[in-house]
């Protein structure tokens, strides 16, 4: 006679991602201040895990592999075993699947895992989108359409082709959007005046700057928001856009990545985003792995192989704007300020002092017999150096 087991979930812990250090934190919070957010009940799309009962897993590798397909097929909840030696936290679950966020339960049975994915508000609106079921979204995520849909024909009647297309969608996220996190969310909660204790909890319970809702409807946004906003107008524009976690540093991080041309790019606006005085930058623009020098992943982050190798998807090589050596380079930015072009953006490989491009583009612009002066901004990724040069 069989056995039945009674499962008593003991624990459960719904992980936000605050900030671009998404596994630092960890909160116990009430699942229906997500649910009045979202305007739905994370139990609202989750379905049963699969017939044949719970699988078992031995490597990070395996599960991420399993996870990540579960939720291909939409299946938010899902039960396992792992048995692997390298102990996985729930929060490194959730990284696994790239979802905004994960309730997770561990029952009485040993290594019997239950988790409920709670998916990006991006790939819900797409979703919805795809299948013209626009109803089934709460009023912020269809505002948020709306506004995505609206940015998109300001792009569509300036784009000329694909990879345009993809290039203004960057520029116009770094555009909208101000880099939004934790920190700053407290600063203005401490500075706010509020009127009532519902107030209050309405700030505590809203953290838009981590989706697709902040970026685009309040132009805040951390790393998860630029990269839901991505994956959202990118994913309406026609790209098959995903997301992986990284870390740059020793700091939690999320990029977009994208297939182009049967190879998988990484894509990171938040990195791209110099600010208001000097705008975008594309290191991180369909980089290959010669191009991502900052940032490193577990392998079971790694969804989709990366490309070894930038091509011509990348915005230096397709303008001709990466060199090896700092006098061919100048040269290329004197002809393009002649040409009328007041801000120049380019990369010099395999070099990390700084200084020399400056010498180098002193000596160009003086043979060029017309006076100017010029700025020269770079950023040093410890390999390869990034520059902004504007010459008026």
């Amino acid at each position: 006679m069989k056995k039945i087991a009674i499962y008593f979930f003991i624990l459960v812990m719904l992980f936000s991602f605050a900030g671009c250090e998404f596994g630092t934190k960890v909160e116990v919070i009430d699942p229906e201040s997500i649910d009045k957010f979202f305007g739905h009940s994370s139990g609202d799309v989750l379905q049963k895990p699969e017939i044949e009962g719970p699988r078992t897993f031995t490597t990070p590798e395996a599960l991420s592999k399993y996870l990540n397909e579960q939720k291909e097929k939409n299946i938010f909840n899902i039960s396992f075993y792992y048995n692997g030696d390298e102990e996985i936290t729930p929060q490194e679950m959730a990284q696994m699947v790239s979802c905004f966020c994960i309730s997770y339960s561990q029952g009485d049975e040993k290594n019997l895992h239950t988790i409920a994915i709670t998916e990006y508000p991006g790939d819900r609106i797409v979703d919805a989108y795809s299948k013209n079921n626009e109803a089934s979204l709460n009023a912020v995520e269809r505002a948020t359409l709306e506004k995505a849909l609206s940015m998109l024909s300001v792009v569509k009647s300036k784009a000329r082709n694909e990879w345009e297309t993809e290039l203004y969608i960057h520029d116009m996220l770094i555009n909208h959007i101000t880099y939004y996190d934790e920190e700053v969310e407290a600063e203005e909660m401490a500075n706010a005046t509020i009127d009532t204790e519902a107030d209050t909890e309405g700030l505590k319970s809203s953290p838009r700057f981590l989706t697709a809702v902040g970026a685009l409807l309040d132009g805040k946004a951390n790393c998860q928001g630029y990269t839901d906003a991505f994956y959202l107008l990118a994913s309406l524009s026609g790209f098959e856009v995903g997301r992986m976690n990284v870390k740059a540093g020793d700091a939690p991080h999320v990029v977009n990545t994208i297939l182009l041309n049967r190879n998988w790019y990484v894509v990171d606006v938040t990195f791209d985003d110099l600010g208001d005085d000097l705008g975008s930058s594309y290191r991180m623009f369909n980089a290959g792995l010669d191009q991502i020098n900052e940032l490193s992943w577990e392998p079971q982050n790694e969804i989709h192989k990366i490309a070894p190798f930038s091509s011509d998807y990348s915005y230096y090589i397709r303008k001709g704007l990466a060199f090896n050596n700092a006098d061919d380079l100048a040269e290329r930015i004197k002809e393009k300020w002649l040409a009328g072009q007041q801000t120049i953006k380019c990369v010099l490989r395999d070099e990390t002092n700084g200084d020399v491009l400056k010498t180098a583009l002193e000596k160009a612009l003086k043979a060029s017999g017309k006076e100017c002066s010029y700025n020269l901004w770079y950023y040093d990724d410890g390999k390869d150096l990034y520059y902004t040069v504007t010459i008026e």
